[in-house]
């Protein structure tokens, strides 16, 4: 027997087991091999980013941080890092 454990914030247990089960093959799919697998739909691709607030907020943050280092350093070499 297999053990399959996911770990992280806000999982949503059915839409998980759901996908996971639907991931699942059978033995005859299994022999068809990773050639026809890549033409099957991916279960686990998002379908779009999951962008909350705090996320956005972060990020925000993150950006504002790399904005004002760029800016110290062009001020430091009188370079444009653009």
């Amino acid at each position: 027997m297999e053990e399959l454990v996911f770990i992280g914030q806000n999982l949503d247990k059915e839409k998980l087991r759901k996908q996971v089960e639907e991931a699942l093959v059978t033995e005859e799919e299994f022999q068809l091999g990773p050639e026809e697998w890549n033409k099957w739909p991916n279960c686990f691709k998002p379908k779009k980013p999951v962008m909350n607030k705090a996320r956005r907020k972060r990020l925000a943050n993150v950006r504002s941080k790399m904005g004002k280092q760029r800016k110290t350093q062009e001020d430091k070499t009188g370079e444009s890092t653009r």
